[in-house]
């Protein structure tokens, strides 16, 4: 999941510097982390895994 929010993030931005990339990789894995944390995703709402 978290390739796929950084796929969509650099598709959408078109950015490529350092700083953003690591910016953005860290966001998305948070995302990622918290959202498994709050067992929000799981095999019925995210079969891509």
């Amino acid at each position: 999941m978290t390739a796929s929010l950084m796929l969509f993030w650099l598709m959408i931005s078109g950015d490529f510097g350092v700083l953003n990339l690591a910016l953005g990789f860290a966001s998305a894995f948070l995302v990622v982390a918290i959202s498994s944390r709050m067992d929000v995703v799981d095999g019925e709402a995210q079969p891509i895994t």
